[in-house]
């Protein structure tokens, strides 16, 4: 049985890298009865299986909801086996892991950084140290996903610390490679050659040839950005001879097929850098890529589908083949604009998914509030039906007030918005018609000024208005509460404000706020945001924001303004 199961799983995964997850699904639904019938640990272990494919169909089928409803499928597994597998301190980093890729490819990093914790605080709970570098690993990815460079450096440099200190120097050597690439990512090419020779060195010395040679392809392509070609020519050479040692290359066909790829495409960027499109061309030909539906732009393989068309493109203008070079342009084309399309749909449909939950959730709270009224007051209408005294309904009068506030209080808290939103509004009415009010009196009263003064005076006739709306606070109202997040909030527009003294911030409804910059420019005003956003950033709990700038440079209707902010805001 377990046999069968395990055979499904793989056609099912077959199915779902041929870029059919609806067929793949179909499959898996023939799985679930047989899993259930399987004996430990067979069924733990396939039955994990079973829900990492399920996520994997439910995301390339844009339904985030199922994913995630799997995610916690899992969980509860992990639970319930918690006594029962050997391995479950594995399995945990692993799933928390595996929640962080999901959350991270959709840019929602505030919950991938949860999702890290949560992994991070397990491995070091475990002792295990393969599972906290493990977790360290996915700590450095992430912070380089949210190009927080310095960050990243500084973790690379305690991790290969760890690692030494712990005597793994093999995984030590590794790290180095992966951090003199974040070297050359971030300019610093000095102090990338110089950690790559280290590790070269290192390598040779305790006969690991793998990593020998994979310092040298990193070293190549150092020296192929810095146009150091006969330093990289001479490093291909040794590349050739420890290629031939043994598992140079990698010990599995994955890693002996990337490391291939990755020397023949080193040789053929060095062969375009010399005029010599010919030879360029039969290194990519020699390239072997993957070209599943999902992977047709990416790959696994060490050379991606685009840099290699790309490079192939380049050798053909030099050898002035102008209809292949067409070809070729109008397929990197499509990739691209497949890659940049299937990437815009995802982060809409995920931003569409948590919308609707975020209403769901306010709507749930307000009809348990209801039905809690609804008890109240019913309780309410028996006890005055029951009393006559005086002094009784007095006290029953006070006790509907107080429900009258509750209600009103819980109202508020349920829909995460600040109360009188209508009254908000109307004051940042009329204090953009105000200063609409002004330009227009500026602008009739500016006839008689000489030309040499009018810069001055244009200056007051500009205002931007920048809109802001907070991100991620329903998760801050579940996790820190409802005042502390709206005391934060308070906090953050306090020291906007402290910024400069003229800025007026204008609450709109929700969490959302205008901040009018008066005789500032849409240029001056993207300034502005960047500032703010160092601020929202500087102090906890962090809050990010989303903006939008419309400069008001003549007298115009307030709705136009509003219009023109919250349509950009919704999309």
């Amino acid at each position: 049985m377990a046999q069968l199961v395990n055979l499904r799983l793989i056609k099912a995964h077959a199915l779902y890298l041929s870029g059919k997850p609806a067929q793949s699904e179909q499959v898996l639904n023939l799985v679930i009865t047989d899993i259930d019938k399987l004996a430990q640990p067979e069924q733990l272990q396939l039955t994990l299986r079973f829900y990492e494919l399920k996520i994997d169909n439910a995301v390339s089928m844009l339904d985030y909801q199922e994913a995630l409803s799997h995610f916690d499928n899992a969980t509860a597994l992990l639970d319930e086996w918690a006594d029962k597998a050997d391995n479950i301190d594995y399995l945990w980093v692993f799933w928390s892991l595996k929640k962080v890729s999901f959350y991270a490819s959709l840019q929602d990093y505030e919950l991938a950084n949860r999702s890290l914790n949560t992994a991070i605080e397990r491995a070091n709970s475990s002792g295990l140290m393969p599972l906290i570098v493990w977790a360290k690993q996915a700590h450095i990815k992430l912070l380089i996903k949210q190009n927080d460079l310095f960050l990243a450096e500084q973790s690379f440099k305690r991790l290969v610390s760890y690692l030494q200190d712990n005597k793994l120097a093999s995984s030590s050597l590794q790290t180095q490679i992966e951090w003199a690439q974040l070297n050359s990512q971030s300019l610093k090419y000095r102090e990338a050659d110089k950690r790559l020779e280290s590790v070269y060195k290192s390598a040779q010395q305790v006969r690991n040839r793998y990593l020998q040679l994979q310092s040298l392809i990193a070293l190549i392509k150092n020296q192929i950005i810095q146009q150091k070609l006969e330093y990289a020519e001479q490093l291909v050479k040794a590349a050739d001879k420890v290629k031939g040692l043994t598992n140079a290359l990698g010990r599995d066909k994955t890693e002996q097929l990337k490391t291939q790829n990755e020397l023949y495409f080193v040789k053929a960027q060095i062969a375009l850098l010399k005029d010599l499109p010919d030879v360029s061309l039969k290194y990519l030909s020699k390239i072997e890529l993957e070209l599943s539906a999902f992977n047709n732009y990416s790959s696994e393989t060490g050379v991606g589908k685009l840099e290699a068309l790309k490079a192939q493109r380049t050798a053909e203008v030099l050898m002035k083949d102008w209809p292949q070079v067409s070809k070729t342009t109008g397929l990197i084309e499509y990739l691209e604009n497949r890659k940049k399309e299937g990437m815009q749909v995802q982060l809409q449909a995920y931003r569409d998914f948590k919308v609707r939950n975020q209403l769901e959730e306010q709507q749930n709270v307000l009809d348990e509030h209801q039905a809690m009224n609804v008890n109240l007051s019913n309780a309410l209408v028996l006890l005055t039906e029951k009393l006559s005294n005086t002094r009784w309904l007095i006290l029953l009068l006070v006790f509907g007030l107080v429900l009258f506030i509750y209600n009103a209080v819980l109202r508020r808290q349920a829909s995460g918005r600040k109360p009188l939103a209508h009254l908000s509004l109307a004051v940042a009415e009329r204090a953009i018609e105000q200063l609409m009010a002004q330009m227009n009196n500026v602008q009739t009263s500016t006839s008689n000024v000489p030309k040499h003064n009018q810069t001055e005076v244009n200056k007051l006739k500009v205002f931007t208005i920048i809109a802001m709306d907070f991100n991620g606070v329903s998760e801050l109202n579940a996790s820190l509460g409802i005042k502390a997040t709206d005391d934060a909030i308070s906090d953050k527009l306090e020291r906007i404000k402290n910024l400069n003294k003229q800025y007026q911030i204008l609450p709109i409804n929700g969490h959302r706020y205008w901040l009018v910059a008066n005789n500032y420019n849409l240029n001056q005003a993207q300034v502005l945001v960047t500032r703010i956003e160092r601020e929202l950033e500087s102090t906890t709990p962090k809050l990010s924001a989303r903006y939008e700038l419309c400069d008001v440079n003549e007298p115009t209707e307030f709705r136009t303004i509003l219009n023109q902010l919250e349509s950009n805001l919704a999309k």
